[in-house]
């Protein structure tokens, strides 16, 4: 239910709710400024949550978190930010170079078996 109130949402604070894990799509939470998360069961943050800009203020004590490492967590809501992103441009470059490398395949293929492409 609260997931459908996201866009007017800016404050939600779920503490101790038993939450396992978070909607894979946080775009919807835009104007969401202040989440707090604490003794959840929590274990993972979704790639989306980089599009949280106006996210100033995240707990999440008391999780089991494995994603991203609590040196992240550590540095605050601004360090799990920026984190979330550069894993985003990372993961962007991968994919690039995956495709890169399988377009790379196939022209070798086409032109080793003499077909013809346009």
């Amino acid at each position: 239910m609260v997931w459908m109130l996201g866009p007017r949402l800016t404050t939600l604070k779920i503490c101790a709710n038993e939450l396992l894990d978070l909607p894979n799509d946080l775009a919807g939470f835009s104007r969401l400024e202040t989440l707090w998360l604490d003794w959840n069961g929590i274990e993972f943050l979704p790639d989306s949550f980089r599009l949280l800009d106006r996210l100033v203020d995240l707990r999440l004590g008391g999780n089991p978190m494995k994603w991203p490492a609590m040196a992240v967590i550590r540095k605050g809501t601004v360090g799990i930010k920026e984190w979330c992103q550069q894993r985003y441009r990372m993961q962007i470059e991968y994919h690039k170079r995956r495709i890169l490398t399988t377009m790379q395949r196939i022209l070798e293929f086409v032109d080793k078996h003499d077909l013809a492409y346009v």
